[in-house]
């Protein structure tokens, strides 16, 4: 697995063996960086479920200011840590060993606020509608801004706190484009 484009492009990533770790496919990567805008110039990500933070430090190569890079499996996170330190994006990429609930608490807290938060938690853990939950709760998202979710059906439904923008399919993965919902 490599990263995409911009400044790291081509840069091997290392993918945790032996895990359920199921890091995105390039082809997902690269179709949904061109939604996107192909350049993330000063955008903040925030990365839940990193796994080997190949989302996040695909953003970090096309100019992303900050990127939260946020794993709770231990062994996941020797292949995280591994692949930011060869990366040398510097302070705006940061690693938080954490469950994604409990970093959307944790941004909540900062006063954070993200151009891109992309959730692609183990899907059979179906946390999907929890953390869309929680992420709205939270207000973490800059007016603008957008929720990529991977699943691999599709989880955004009348109920979800988000607006779909686009959902697409791709192989056994399908994207989905969210928005904040304006309030009615």
């Amino acid at each position: 697995m490599r990263i995409v484009a911009g400044r790291r492009k081509g840069m091997t990533l290392r993918v945790p063996e032996g895990l359920a770790v199921r890091p995105t496919p390039m082809r997902v990567r690269e179709a949904a960086m061109s939604i996107l805008g192909g350049q993330l110039d000063g955008w903040h990500v925030l990365d839940l479920c990193a796994g080997s933070g190949a989302i996040g430090l695909e953003c970090a190569s096309r100019g992303a200011a900050r990127v939260v890079l946020v794993e709770p499996d231990r062994q996941a996170l020797v292949s995280l840590r591994d692949n930011v330190a060869r990366a040398n994006f510097g302070p705006e990429v940061e690693v938080w060993p954490s469950d994604a609930a409990s970093a959307i608490a944790r941004a909540a807290r900062q006063g954070a606020r993200f151009d891109l938060v992309w959730l692609d938690p183990p899907w059979s853990a179906e946390l999907h509608a929890t953390l869309l939950q929680a992420l709205a709760a939270a207000a973490l998202i800059r007016p603008g801004g957008e929720v990529c979710v991977e699943s691999e059906r599709g989880v955004c439904d009348d109920s979800t706190p988000f607006s779909l923008i686009e959902r697409r399919r791709y192989g056994s993965v399908v994207l989905e484009r969210l928005a904040a919902k304006e309030p009615a």
